[in-house]
This record gives structure tokens, sequence and C-alpha cells, in this order.
């Protein structure tokens, strides 16, 4: 993992804060040594997700603190304030998008490709069948990239003992990086990102996960767990299954209702379309997930939950 650990954890780090250009390694002149390099590319095999607190919240945020681009998120007594650009909202999708260069990024990997991406979303190791989701990671990349945040965890980090008690205030991206435009990547030319330091959610959460042995802080688990056969990996489909393969893990480690509902599963993906048809096709899904994990001993089994004869959720039972 390419990790600055001197770049973590202080303010104003040249990483963080820098203005992200984009690079067109195509070129061929002398100022840009690598334009035809075929860059390596190590074979990513786990998911390793931010779920702390303050990811979730920066994700799922209340109307107020997406107007006023400010959040005060209290854990144990202690408070982390989150400043950023006033009325920007982060899609659940963007969050996945987040996620899986991360994933990547941990497991060896500071050049990731579109198609990269999508394969540790959704575990299926071709690329995108759809236009539409190739350019809702673009997308997100560009968002992700661009948005500026302050977070400062200092109060966290002295009062609880993280990062060696040390203050911790994180200025930049929440996923630091650049746009490559053309990079060539198993002899394709495609676009790319490269990760500059580690993202900053998953570095904090890291700081909680070492000294609380765990905690379910950061989730890890293997890619092709989200391969589910017969799925067409639409884009509210990448978000329902990665939203229930975490809720079902977390389980594991914080004090959590195993019963998940289906309306936690809808609010999960952002769209408001809450049409009978949706919740029809939602709760199939969510069956046909269960039962692949099922097969993988991820679960022992699961049970449909009524509520005056109306079918509102699933039961899970671990092994």
């Amino acid at each position: 993992m390419q990790e600055n650990n001197n770049a973590a954890c202080v303010s104003g780090t040249t990483a963080a804060t820098k203005k992200f250009s984009r690079l067109d390694y195509s070129k061929s002149n002398a100022e840009n040594q690598s334009a035809k390099e075929n860059f390596q590319i190590l074979p990513a095999k786990l998911r390793h997700d931010s779920n702390d607190k303050i990811t979730k919240t920066i994700f799922n945020p209340k109307p107020a603190q997406v107007e006023k681009g400010k959040m005060k998120i209290a854990e144990k007594d202690a408070v982390t304030n989150i400043s950023f650009n006033a009325g920007i909202r982060f899609s659940a999708f963007n969050k996945e998008v987040l996620n899986a260069c991360t994933s990547q990024f941990v497991e060896g990997n500071d050049i990731i490709s579109v198609n990269m991406i999508f394969r540790l979303m959704t575990g299926y190791k071709r690329e995108p069948k759809s236009a539409t989701i190739h350019q809702a990671i673009i997308n997100s990349l560009n968002r992700l990239i661009s948005v500026q945040f302050t977070i400062d965890a200092s109060q966290l980090c002295t009062k609880l003992k993280y990062n060696n008690g040390k203050p911790y205030i994180y200025k930049g991206a929440l996923l630091p990086a650049q746009i490559i435009d053309n990079a060539i990547i198993r002899g394709q030319s495609t676009t790319a990102i490269k990760i500059i330091r580690i993202p900053p959610l998953y570095e904090i959460a890291s700081l909680k996960h070492k000294n609380e042995n765990g905690g379910g802080q950061i989730l890890t688990f293997p890619v092709d767990l989200l391969n589910v056969p017969k799925t067409r990996n639409s884009l509210e489909e990448i978000i329902i299954k990665n939203h229930t393969i975490r809720r079902i893990l977390e389980n594991n480690h914080q004090q959590m209702s195993n019963i998940i509902t289906f309306d936690e599963i809808l609010q999960s993906t952002g769209f408001t379309d809450l049409t009978k048809s949706k919740l029809q096709d939602t709760r199939q899904y969510t069956e046909m997930l269960l039962d692949y994990w099922q097969q993988k001993n991820i679960i022992a089994d699961y049970k449909q939950k009524f509520r005056f004869k109306k079918y509102y959720g699933i039961e899970i039972y671990y092994h």
C-alpha cells in the first residue's frame, strides 16, 4: 500500500491540498517520459470499506448540514468538525466509487481505471456493458476529486488516543487523486486516476479500527461476493448489493438489529421513485443476493418478516 505516513494526520499537507490537474499520458515529449507506459496492475481481491460514523454521516447527511456545508459528528464525548462546499451532497453511488478506489489503493494500485473501479463495485470481471454506468463512474470521480473538505478530528484523536493522541486535520478532497487521460492499462488506452495519498475517510476509520481491535470501523470482504449471478449490475443494483453486504457484515461487530427492512434498503439508494413495482423488484433482488450469500456461507439462513400482512423486511440468521 502506497501510504504516506508522514502526510497522515497533519494540517495542510501538500498532497492533500494541491489543485488536482488532468495528466495526459498519451503525450510523447521529454516532459512526459511515461507517455506509452503500460501501467502494471495488481489483481485486487478484497474490498476495504470505511464504515465508521464519519463516513456514514458524510454520505447520508441531514438537509441542514448540506445547506450550511458544516457537520459536527459526536463520538464518545469527542466531536469531529467537517466543512465543505455548501449545498453539495454526495450520492450513494459516489460512496461506492470511493470505496472501490480506496480498495484498489489498499490492494496496491495507485493507477486505477474505470473498469477497475467497476470490478470492485460489482465483482464482475469485464468492463461495464452500460454506457450510463461508465459515465456515472466518471462523474463520481470528478465530484470526489473536486469538492474540497476540511476534516478536523483532533479532539477525537487526542481524547480517545487515536493516532497516538496526535491531532488530525485534513484539507483536501475525499479522493485525493488526479484524472489521467489516455492511460495505457493492459495494452488499452483508457480514462484512469492516480491516487496521491490514502483517502482520508479510510485513514480516519483505520485509526479507530486499530485502537478498537476492529469494531466494524473497516469492513474487509472478498470482491467475488459481489459477483452475484443473474444480476444486471444497474446503478441501483450496485448500490443495493453493496449496502446490503455491509449491513450483514457489520452485524458481526456491532449491536444492530438482524432485521433489514426494505425501506432502509430503498433509502440507501437515494431514489425517490418508491412505487409498488420498485418495492417488488427490491424484494426479489434482495432475496437473490441472500440466496447467493447463503451458498457462500456468509449467512446461515434468512426469513421473511411481515407486519399486518405486509412483507416489510428480512431477518438474517448467522452461523
